[in-house]
């Protein structure tokens, strides 16, 4: 059969092969959060691009089309969290500072990015953010919390660094700069300080002079205007006239917290009005800009503004204008799930603690949901605790806040007015649904946290609430002392139930078998594990996350380590993944290899099916994660992305375990042509489950067989079966079933490279 197919190829051997482009398997791709800016920078003066610095990356904000282009750590930046950036007009380049030191220089001509960590290193000081640049001529002036440092672009390298400005303490941040003349002007909190730069030691902190904050106040901001420098200050807007400060009546007794000027005018930020000051007139424009944090003035009187809210505002003819940034609203996923939809869902918090909203994403846009005041709800909700899809509708437990259904876009909100379900036993109305789950009868199983009675509910297709674990209802219950938490289902239907107690305290799992009778309670059975030799043999009595595996098996995720029970219909002692002992382990999901991805605050461990290998160890240091600190774990298995939610951000793993197709047509193959010997895989798509890879030469000489992962992919890495590189050449890629009896074929164009 294979000669067959050989054959009905060999009419087309010298076929012109056209690149073939799709997502690398393997790499990654930040999702974060660009709504709370730190820093802005217009390209140019002509305001054609704005540049702006946020928790999140930078971001590009084309001011006529409206797009946004954005930059984080796995698009070449050093992180995330970026502090300041500034337009390097001589050299059409951006600089970046970082919250931790680091500084990256982008040539916007040739998109190379340089990567400088000097500043990072230095470590006598509690913090080395960097505040600011200052562009002038071949120096670049550094701001930084500890102080100024002295870049020379030309050499590539720190000149010096000033850590004590003249009088002031040592380490001061050095929160503005400027340059006039020959005069390096800084804002710190302490006052101003000058240093003269004709001077050939500005290292020595007599090379400068002071001017205290006795009548500023603590100095945010200085701006070379006009042929002056303008302060901005706590206590007011003030000339440097020498070794004074004058008050400028524009802006007298309050707080100006930025400047920035343009060659016709200067611009002056104060927490309730931007005033606009020329050789001519002044403008006010009043409104709140209490969450402003920096701006960027245009030639044509167009000012944008830093925003810790609304991450980009702009000021135009006296109006107050707000950008719509297309991101999350936090930078922290603590929930993760998808809707009936296929989108994803993140939220803030898993509880009510520090909960600013919750996100939906189709792949291109984010929905951001906050103060979410539900149909039938009282109260606005900021955070979910689970999410479970039901055909159309998707359900959403909240920590306070009910059930929510989400049908069509529309949210509805089951509360104790119109549901079973219990609030805590202080608060009638705060009804905590911390964990969903659906059986095969579509019911969807919930927990009801810290209530008087019935822990356990079940949801109807028709939205009908049943209750169950009250002792009054069953011959055996879920003890009155016990909170029930996190819920899972097994293959033989029972529902595994981790606890704490009313305290909070870790208590270990409770199995709960309704004999998938759920409408006869006299047959309920309960029965209870813990951390003890024949009772479960727990890791740790703290149930973090469950997940079902392919094969039926439950695993667990602890605050001590991963188990798994083998065999759910007779439930004996957990058996522990020694590879993960004492590692707290925050959650877990299982990709369409039957891999095991378990989240943790030490990173991502990833575990072949049978968990006797890590297969990898996923950290902030040795990938692109965001940071180590996971809290949650989805993947989607369409695609093979994994999901993974942290306190920085959302990072996207591309796996290889793509779900299978249902039979074998058409292979995808790229890249192709495939040049050897490469850094990276070609990937041949559309394999059906535990389908194999042969490639063959066109004669049908057997290059290399590959055995199947599991799903879609199968990956080449362009050697034979005895590790040597090929030459270069037309080869048949042969995807074979599982059972042999069905193949699809597709072509392969190989360039050895020299």
């Amino acid at each position: 059969m294979l000669k067959n197919l050989i054959a009905l190829f060999s009419f087309s051997l010298f076929f012109f092969m056209q690149p073939v482009f799709a997502q690398v398997y393997g790499t990654w791709k930040s999702l974060t959060s660009l709504q709370k800016a730190t820093s802005i920078a217009a390209e140019k003066q002509s305001g054609q691009a704005i540049w702006v610095g946020t928790t999140g990356g930078v971001y590009r904000f084309e001011t006529g089309t409206q797009s946004l282009q954005t930059f984080t750590n796995t698009d070449g930046l050093l992180g995330i969290d970026v502090s300041a950036v500034m337009y390097d007009s001589l050299r059409n380049a951006l600089w970046i500072g970082f919250s931790d030191g680091k500084i990256n220089f982008y040539d916007l001509s040739s998109s190379r990015i340089s990567n400088y960590y000097e500043l990072s290193r230095i470590s006598q000081f509690s913090s080395n953010a960097i505040r600011n640049f200052y562009l002038h001529g071949d120096s670049i002036f550094v701001g930084t919390d500890f102080g100024v440092a002295l870049f020379q672009v030309s050499r590539d390298e720190f000149r010096d660094t000033f850590f004590q400005l003249g009088a002031f303490d040592e380490g001061l941040c050095a929160q503005s700069t400027t340059v006039l003349e020959n005069m390096l002007v800084v804002a710190t909190e302490a006052g101003l300080a000058m240093g003269d730069l004709t001077l050939s030691n500005l290292v020595s902190p007599s090379s400068w002079e002071n001017i205290s904050a006795s009548v500023s106040g603590e100095v945010y901001a200085v701006c070379h205007f006009n042929n002056a420098v303008y302060v901005g200050a706590e206590n007011g807007l003030f000339i440097l006239d020498g070794t004074q400060l004058v008050s400028h009546s524009s802006i007298s007794g309050k707080k100006v917290l930025r400047l920035d000027a343009t060659q016709t005018a200067l611009f002056a930020l104060a927490e309730d009005e931007l005033v606009e000051i020329s050789t001519e007139s002044e403008t006010h424009v009043e409104g709140d800009f209490s969450t402003a944090v920096s701006l960027a003035a245009c030639q044509d009187g167009r000012v944008f503004l830093a925003d810790t809210l609304s991450s980009l505002l702009e000021v135009v003819n006296g109006e107050i204008l707000t950008h719509e940034i297309n991101s999350p609203c936090s930078n922290v996923f603590a929930v993760l799930g998808f809707d009936a939809e296929g989108r994803l869902w993140g939220s803030s918090s898993y509880n009510s603690t520090s909960a600013v909203g919750f996100y939906a994403f189709d792949g291109t846009t984010w929905t951001n949901y906050a103060n979410v005041l539900a149909d039938g709800a009282s109260d606005t909700i900021f955070q979910f605790c689970d999410i479970q899809a039901r055909g159309s509708a998707t359900y959403f437990g909240t920590w306070g806040g009910g059930l929510l259904k989400l049908t069509d876009d529309s949210l509805h909100v089951f509360h104790n007015g119109n549901s079973d379900l219990v609030g805590t036993s202080s608060e009638n109305d705060f009804i905590i649904i911390p964990s969903l789950a659906k059986d095969e009868n579509d019911l969807i199983w919930m927990t009801n946290y810290l209530t008087k009675t019935n822990p356990i509910h079940a949801l109807t297709e028709d939205d009908v609430f049943k209750k169950y674990g009250s002792s009054s209802q069953s011959a055996t219950s879920f003890p009155s002392s016990y909170v029930a938490e996190h819920i899972l289902i097994d293959k033989e239907g029972k529902k595994w139930i981790s606890c704490v107690s009313k305290n909070g305290d870790a208590l270990g799992l409770y199995i709960f078998d309704d004999h998938e009778t759920s409408d006869d309670l006299s047959d309920d059975a309960w029965s209870f594990l813990d951390d003890e030799t024949g009772s479960g043999a727990l890791p740790s009595l703290k149930i973090n996350g469950m997940s079902l595996d392919q094969n039926g098996i439950v695993w667990i995720a602890t605050d001590n380590g991963g188990a798994y029970f083998f065999d759910s219909e007779n439930i004996d002692d957990a058996i522990s993944i020694s590879e993960l002992d004492g590692e707290n382990l925050t959650a877990i999901a299982v990709d369409e290899l039957n891999r095991k991805w378990f989240g943790s605050e030490n990173g991502v461990w990833v575990l072949d099916d049978n968990a006797t290998e890590i297969e990898a160890h996923y950290t902030a240091e040795n990938s692109e994660l965001l940071s180590n600190q996971v809290y949650a774990i989805a993947i989607e298995d369409a695609s093979g992305k994994v999901y993974i939610g942290t306190d920085q951000g959302l990072s996207v793993f591309h796996s290889v375990a793509v779900s299978p197709k249902q039979s074998l047509t058409t292979l995808k193959i790229y890249p192709n042509p495939y040049r050897v010997p490469s850094s990276g895989s070609l990937v041949v798509e559309g394999l059906t489950r535990n389908a194999s890879l042969k490639i063959l030469t066109i004669s049908g000489k057997l290059v290399r067989h590959i055995s199947g992962y599991g799903g879609s992919v199968i990956e080449w890495d362009g050697c034979d079966s005895q590790g040597k590189t090929v030459a270069s050449g037309i080869y048949i890629a042969v995807g074979i079933s599982e059972s042999g009896e069905d193949t699809a074929v597709g072509k392969i164009a190989v360039i050895r490279r020299k």
